[in-house]
């Protein structure tokens, strides 16, 4: 693909996201918005946050405190601009739906250095049904959180892809933070620098067996039971879930209701689909081509163990979603930049 039809394709993709993020309705919805637009007006007025009584308050994790970002964000913006707070928090929402679009680009760099997958994960994230409802005139803080989260992602991919870790590493701080004073989201994140670190003990391991004389690459085998184990835990109620009801919110879903296996299990697929969008049917692709992948560069080992090491808790619906959104993106760019690759090859083998 040559240079001039990229930026071509992210102009279109760039004018493609602000349109869509033009409202429709008269008025910023949502409970959150509410919250938020109060709390930067208060800022905005008084010249000051009320609830920052010490310096866990900006992260939310002090009596009466909130995370903090969300708020100055827009108190900023306002004092900057002199716009009407609503107006503030329609331009900025529109501004944060592409700097979403533009490190999700970033973050699939360090899956592969293919800029058609690129666009691919920048598309797919920056158009998935529950990043447009964060950025399409809101103020609530998870859209702030969900356009920074693949900044984080980039800066960890880019230690173990660059001779210059100590730049990454700080810049990972920095943003590492950044979430923090954002939205609770943040006691998730421990999790995924729990992910990365293992990446490097996994990456020094040879998952392959001899089998009848061959090398047999059992990492799929591995990978699909042990996500399929944890699981089942849950939906089934199983030691450590019997007294956790993280899987009751899916007893009753879009098409099925139910206690059943079946009908969990298809209302948890359809609540991440929803999320995701209709380029969820390719996250499966991506998956077996990348457990099937003979040579994992370490990126591609994270990837694979931020999913296992949250499976555990993926039937917390109201915010797992959220924190996978990215992965599955870089999932979705993987399953349609194989399929892409198979017409060129079919094409070739055609009328070659």
């Amino acid at each position: 693909m040559g240079k001039k039809h990229v930026i071509y394709i992210l102009i279109l993709l760039i004018v493609l996201n602000i349109i869509i993020r033009i409202p429709t309705m008269r008025n910023e919805p949502g409970q959150d918005t509410f919250v938020i637009h109060s709390l930067a007006n208060s800022i905005s007025n008084a010249g000051f946050a009320a609830w920052v009584n010490h310096p866990l308050s900006f992260f939310g994790m002090y009596p009466g405190s909130y995370p903090s970002a969300g708020p100055f964000w827009l108190s900023g913006f306002n004092l900057l601009t002199n716009l009407e707070m609503d107006e503030v928090i329609l331009i900025t929402s529109i501004i944060l739906g592409l700097i979403g679009f533009f490190s999700a680009y970033l973050a699939a760099k360090g899956i592969e250095n293919n800029t058609l997958f690129r666009i691919f994960v920048a598309f797919s994230f920056s158009l998935s049904p529950v990043f447009l409802l964060f950025t399409i005139w809101s103020a609530s803080t998870r859209h702030l959180f969900l356009a920074i989260f693949p900044l984080l992602l980039w800066c960890l991919f880019s230690i173990s892809n660059n001779s210059n870790k100590l730049k990454y590493l700080l810049l990972s701080g920095v943003f590492f933070i950044l979430l923090g004073v954002t939205h609770r989201l943040f006691f998730l994140m421990p999790l995924i620098i729990i992910a990365f670190l293992s990446s490097f003990i996994l990456n020094n391991l040879k998952i392959l067996v001899e089998l009848y004389g061959k090398k047999i690459n059992i990492v799929p085998i591995v990978w699909f039971t042990v996500f399929l184990i944890f699981v089942g835990f849950q939906i089934f109620r199983i030691g450590f879930y019997k007294n956790i009801h993280l899987i009751d919110a899916y007893e009753t879903g879009f098409l099925f209701t139910g206690k059943e296996f079946d009908s969990l299990l298809k209302n948890m697929a359809i609540d991440y689909a929803s999320k995701i969008g209709l380029l969820s049917i390719f996250i499966i692709i991506g998956l077996i081509v990348l457990t099937i992948k003979p040579e994992k560069k370490i990126n591609h080992i994270f990837l694979l163990t931020s999913l296992i090491i949250l499976s555990p808790i993926i039937s917390y619906g109201t915010y797992v979603p959220l924190i996978l959104l990215i992965f599955s993106c870089l999932l979705i760019g993987l399953g349609l930049l194989k399929i892409m690759n198979m017409i060129k090859i079919n094409k070739y083998m055609t009328f070659g």
